[in-house]
């Protein structure tokens, strides 16, 4: 038996600071803070521990009386399933601004309709006189009202005593539950950085992190959601509908991963939306960064462009990270379309042996289970250790049958070895080599990838 983990869920009409004071419950400052209506779309989870408790927090999109589109509605029903599974609430007002209608009809659903333990968090006391706004907030039903500035972290440590005090006067942090049950709930969990326990030396330890990348509406929430069977991503037709990371833990076919859902890069012509574009671009490098294997998405029905070339280079010459380009909507595609788009491709990246290419339909569940069998088979080439006198062997074998290009310097290469795994980082040692052309450098990666009979991963060769 394990200790029970709470579930509190920040729930509030839109703009009224819920992911700031997510971010300050969790201790997480990175996320940008745009002043713009409906920034939150999809659920966000993450861990708050305060003296030596620990509970998750869940921060969801802005509420409506009466959503009215497609997407509006999707938020509201994420923000429901929040409610239901929450064992506490923090309804978060505007305290800049008057009591609203929808203010006041969440307080009644929460505690009429779902029973809900309430904690009001009058947010944005840095523009008003206290004072004045006081007694407003009693016509909700409750006399937890807490007065804070998330923006600027005022008064947060009160929000945390009030949190795990309350906790413990109902024994909910006493409550235990069973391991199947746990497992559930940590799985919600989206975290950059994830608590990993002691297992044996049978079971994976790390998760495989993959990061889903590609333009606006390509289908990468649409996969997620298919690979995890069930609604977490928010998806619609509306480009830009994921704005911001999303890790997301799953167990498929007994094996751990993270999926990173990504921002889609778009252009944006507006000057005001620069720092906008500078930030997704920057979120989307970070996962690229963050992950063992990087899935770059293209829809079929709108090919390829400019910007999924760059994310590529990006991806194999800056960070020689493990890449399969994802051709999505293969349903509309016959055999003979099909070998047309992986020749094209193979062709620009004739150079590039460790790219994979898979042909996959996010919405027909197409070609999913043998895209995990492609990841596996890709990434236990990761954990191949290589002995440096292998490796010195193989270069000298490869000088043999062709000596560097000169350029009237005497180059002599001594010896090789292993900086690094993942990616594969070959240091080669020698005189002269920062004259070595690039052409020779590809040759002897084409050695290195023939002799360790190696592929679909990258290696980096570096001469000292």
């Amino acid at each position: 038996m394990e200790q029970y983990i709470p579930i509190i869920s920040i729930i509030g009409r839109k703009n009224v600071g819920k992911s700031t004071l997510f971010n300050q419950l969790i201790k997480n400052r990175k996320k940008i803070q745009i002043n713009k209506i409906k920034t939150t779309i999809d659920r966000k989870y993450g861990e708050m521990t305060y003296k030596n408790n620990k509970c998750i927090i869940i921060d969801t999109g802005g509420f409506n009386n009466r959503p009215n589109s497609t997407i509006e509605k999707k938020i509201q029903k994420q923000s429901l399933k929040s409610i239901e599974e929450s064992n506490i609430i923090l309804l978060v007002i505007d305290g800049s601004t008057s009591l609203t209608d929808i203010d006041k009809n969440i307080s009644h659903l929460l505690r009429k309709t779902y029973k809900k333990n309430i904690i009001i968090i009058v947010n944005k006391i840095e523009k008003i006189n206290l004072k004045n706004i006081k007694n407003n907030f009693h016509c909700l039903g409750t006399n937890e009202i807490n007065f804070v500035s998330a923006l600027y972290g005022k008064k947060i440590i009160n929000v945390k005593n009030k949190i795990f005090s309350f906790l413990k006067k109902n024994e909910i942090l006493k409550k235990n539950v069973n391991n199947n049950e746990i497992l559930c709930k940590k799985n919600l969990i989206l975290l950059k950085k994830q608590e990993l326990t002691k297992k044996t030396k049978n079971q994976q330890l790390f998760p495989i992190k993959l990061a889903f990348i590609g333009k606006p509406n390509v289908g990468k929430s649409t996969l997620i959601n298919c690979i995890l069977k069930k609604q977490q991503v928010i998806t619609h037709n509306t480009p830009g509908t994921t704005q911001e990371n999303i890790y997301i833990p799953v167990v498929f076919n007994k094996k751990k991963y993270t999926l990173i859902d990504t921002m889609g890069i778009t252009k944006l012509q507006n000057n005001k939306k620069k720092k906008i574009k500078k930030y997704i671009i920057n979120e989307t490098l970070n996962a690229v960064q963050n992950s063992n294997v990087v899935l770059l998405l293209i829809d079929v029905s709108i090919g390829m462009f400019k910007k999924d070339i760059n994310l590529i280079n990006f991806v194999i010459k800056k960070k020689y990270k493990i890449l399969i380009i994802l051709v999505n909507k293969c349903d509309l595609l016959n055999k003979i379309e099909k070998t047309k788009i992986k020749k094209k491709l193979t062709d620009y990246f004739k150079y590039e042996k460790f790219i994979e290419i898979h042909f996959i339909s996010a919405k027909y569940s197409i070609g999913i289970s043998s895209l995990f069998k492609i990841i596996n088979n890709i990434y236990k080439y990761t954990k191949i250790k290589v002995n440096n006198s292998l490796l010195t062997r193989i270069m000298k074998n490869a000088i043999k049958k062709q000596q560097p290009l000169t350029h009237n310097k005497k180059i002599k290469l001594k010896f090789v070895n292993i900086k690094q795994y993942n990616p594969l980082t070959i240091v080669i040692h020698g005189n002269n080599t920062k004259y070595i052309h690039n052409s020779y450098k590809n040759y002897l990666k084409n050695i290195f990838y023939e002799n360790l009979k190696i592929k679909s991963i990258p290696i980096q060769i570096k001469f000292k």
